[in-house]
């Protein structure tokens, strides 16, 4: 029997979620987003789950939406002393991978991590063969080792996978989908040549052997990564991911909500159990068509993407943090049984935007809010 937990953390105006299955004497966790405007918070936050997930200190799958501080801001103090086996990024150009490079040296943390996924545009992926999760240690899903990353810009002790499938199960008893969708220009134009200026023809392998390589690689680090101030290219696109289980399942939800428009009004602990047992995780995606672009109808090929699992989803988290420029009223039609959360800064007062919310309310759905005082948390019962 499968038991599991979920929570999105409480971590203010950012995204951090995370998610442990226990399957008999095998445990699976794996972490969605990590990062907050608030480092202190999320360092506080990510050290909570540290002892939650236990003796063990190793993750079995880190998922990055997108390269915005407020959502990876805290990878580094996670793995800083905690193994990932498998991290997903999203991927559409070369600078992209060069860029998280560029983090994982930069702050020390590479030697924790396992393989590197990098997972283009689910409209360039043809294969709808299912993968096992846990066999990508020995790519018995059979992975493109073909990343298309020059041989001078690879490096040792970690394995660079390009995905050719987007859909993953845990032991038969629970599935991973992912969807990439191209909506930006290329933003981290530059880091490419500014890398190979300092590498001066060396490999960046032997670049990040030298003394001085870890200072340089942060500070091209920071000088690209988008910061909340700034990032609207960069939000249009996110790695989603749906999780759920093959069965079933019931899922028991608890949360702190707070009642209405009235963000210092009265808490209440609340449970509820869920229709659906899936959940959809969005990051900062915008899930609204562009008028300018009628060929490609952003929206139809997430919805499509996701179409088995729209009755099953109970928990959708609102993109964005619930800005208006990025909902699409049209989800609540599409996702009947779901749950909806917000994961924003409390006292924020356009995240989430009040259109989202009466969207929301006047279709007598349900919206949760995770903030930095209270979470989103749910099980398998």
């Amino acid at each position: 029997m499968v038991h599991g937990k979920f929570k999105f953390d409480t971590v203010g105006q950012g995204l951090f979620y995370w998610g442990i299955l226990n399957d008999n004497d095998r445990q699976f966790s794996f972490v969605y987003d990590c990062g907050s405007t608030s480092k202190t918070r999320i360092d506080e936050r990510v050290e909570n789950f540290k002892e939650i997930l236990g003796c063990c200190q190793e993750l079995d799958m880190l998922v990055i939406s997108h390269f915005d501080e407020d959502h990876m801001n805290g990878i580094s103090e996670l793995l800083i002393d905690t193994k990932v086996k498998n991290v997903f990024i999203p991927y559409y150009y070369l600078d992209d991978y060069l860029l998280f490079v560029c983090f994982i040296y930069g702050y020390g943390i590479a030697a924790n991590i396992g393989n590197i996924i990098l997972v283009p545009p689910t409209d360039t992926i043809e294969n709808n063969i299912e993968g096992d999760i846990e066999n990508i240690d020995n790519n018995d899903l059979g992975l493109d080792r073909r990343n298309g990353i020059p041989d001078n810009l690879k490096v040792d002790n970690i394995n660079i996978f390009k995905a050719n499938k987007i859909k993953f199960q845990l032991k038969k008893i629970w599935e991973f989908k992912f969807y990439n969708v191209e909506l930006k220009p290329k933003d981290y134009d530059g880091i490419e040549s500014e890398i190979k200026k300092k590498l001066d023809g060396s490999s960046l392998e032997e670049f990040i052997k030298k003394p001085d390589s870890k200072k340089k690689l942060q500070d091209i680090y920071k000088k690209y990564i988008k910061t909340y101030y700034g990032n609207s290219k960069q939000n249009q696109s996110s790695l989603c991911l749906y999780h759920g289980p093959r069965d079933d399942l019931r899922l028991l939800l608890r949360c702190r909500y707070i009642c209405g428009f009235d963000w210092f009004g009265l808490c209440k602990l609340r449970f509820c159990e869920l229709i659906s047992s899936g959940t959809i995780l969005t990051g900062d995606i915008s899930l609204v068509d562009s008028i300018s672009d009628k060929e490609n109808l952003y929206y139809k090929s997430f919805i499509q993407c996701f179409e088995k699992y729209l009755e099953k989803t109970g928990i959708f988290q609102i993109p964005h943090h619930g800005s208006k420029n990025t909902w699409n009223k049209q989800i609540l039609k599409d996702f009947p049984n779901s749950i909806f959360v917000n994961s924003a800064c409390e006292n924020n007062n356009n995240h989430p935007d009040r259109t989202v919310l009466c969207d929301i309310l006047n279709e007598s759905r349900i919206i949760r809010f995770s903030n930095e005082r209270y979470g989103v948390y749910y099980k398998i019962c």
